[in-house]
């Protein structure tokens, strides 16, 4: 709207109220009225449908519809405008219900004069103004409040990296220093180094989770496409990972469909650093039970998707937790945090790392203190079925 020009749109049938609305318009001083007439309700609708006019003047008979109707089919396409409501009916309970379906005023014809119809003018105005001003505050508020929320979890998260940093590389240069000892065995001197050497590789990884959850962040990340034997990947994680579950006597179990090929298209890396988090999160928050990893095909709306589920019996988690599992910077419970470690982006980054890959990473249920079912869906492209590997050890399977 103008300061000058208020842009008046007139939605009714009769032309003669056209000619009487336009020449009270044009009456008053101080302000110029554009009106324009839409002499049926499907033209009105689409001129409310434009953000063309400053208010709408709709007539309670239009057509074979009321200007209740077109207020309800305002309401149905959630159009929001200043509308009055131009009556001949006198009836007070008709004001009330166009007032309840979304008109900012009402006038009746038989009383219309340039005073009133100005007035009634103005105050529409005057509203939409009000709301808009609402509307943007309430707008800012939102925008506050996400921001704090954000800088809190950014904080925490900082404090939790900080941790995580701190403590391989605590680690790192005080057993460099006991290997630098002179009066040492070459026994210890290798107990020193390897401990240095599993550290160093913590450290490698976490900065590493960093780096590609920057890199996803701002769009530059890649994949590597190709077949791999995806048995042996999985096979060769779960075994490698065994021994972390055995220290608290926990089972891990691997069950695969025999009829799924061997050789998956997919980027055999992301895979395996989805999985490692996936499996080690079951194994560090399930304290007795079992850790079962299960692969198998699934059919989605019409579409096969290689599937990973990883089930565990740990701690479960509350629907609150659920909420904030995948949030960026954030981890399900802080609490958790200082028990268990962590700074809180495996699951973020890896639900990222999934969908770069076509699929997803999602948590198909949990339960406190039952346990809690992850998914990593792939999309089901494989290579000609090969040989299949037999495989044995000393894990528990089902084949």
């Amino acid at each position: 709207m103008t300061t000058n020009l208020i842009r008046v749109a007139l939605i009714d049938d009769d032309q003669d109220d056209y000619l009487l609305i336009k020449d009270l318009l044009n009456s008053i001083s101080n302000t110029k009225y554009q009106v324009d007439w839409f002499s049926n309700s499907a033209a009105g609708l689409e001129a409310l449908k434009q953000h063309t006019y400053d208010v709408y003047l709709v007539d309670y008979r239009i057509d074979n519809k009321t200007g209740l109707d077109l207020l309800d089919e305002i309401q149905i396409q959630e159009i929001k405008r200043s509308i009055i409501l131009l009556t001949a009916q006198g009836d007070h309970k008709l004001d009330v219900e166009a007032m309840n379906k979304g008109a900012a005023d009402y006038l009746n014809k038989a009383e219309l004069t340039s005073e009133n119809l100005e007035r009634s003018i103005r105050y529409c105005l005057k509203r939409a103004m009000d709301q808009e001003k609402i509307k943007d505050s309430e707008k800012l508020r939102i925008e506050k409040e996400a921001a704090d929320s954000a800088n809190r979890a950014k904080t925490l998260f900082l404090a939790n990296m900080s941790h995580e940093i701190r403590t391989p590389l605590g680690v790192i240069m005080g057993f460099t220093d006991l290997a630098m000892e002179p009066n040492i065995s070459p026994d210890q001197r290798n107990i020193f180094l390897t401990t240095i050497k599993k550290n160093s590789i913590h450290l490698l990884d976490l900065i590493n989770d960093i780096l590609d959850l920057s890199k996803v962040e701002c769009g530059k990340f890649q994949v590597s496409l190709d077949f791999f034997n995806w048995r042996d990947l999985v096979y060769d994680l779960v075994n490698t990972m065994t021994p972390q579950a055995r220290t608290s006597s926990l089972n891990v179990n691997f069950k695969d469909d025999q009829n799924i090929p061997q050789r998956l298209k997919s980027d055999a890396h992301r895979v395996r650093q989805i999985l490692i988090n996936l499996i080690g999160n079951a194994i560090k928050f399930t304290e007795k039970g079992s850790v079962t990893v299960h692969c198998h095909i699934e059919d989605i709306a019409g579409s096969s998707n290689f599937v990973i589920d990883v089930t565990d019996t740990g701690i479960g988690l509350t629907e609150q937790e659920r909420f904030k599992l995948f949030k960026p910077f954030e981890q399900a419970n802080a609490s958790l945090s200082r028990r268990f470690g962590g700074t809180g982006l495996g699951l973020d980054l890896s639900r990222k790392l999934a969908q770069a890959l076509g699929g997803d990473l999602s948590l198909l249920s949990s339960e406190k203190g039952i346990g809690s079912i992850f998914r990593l869906s792939l999309p089901a492209e494989f290579e000609k079925e090969s040989k299949r590997k037999t495989y044995e050890n000393n894990l528990y399977m089902e084949w």
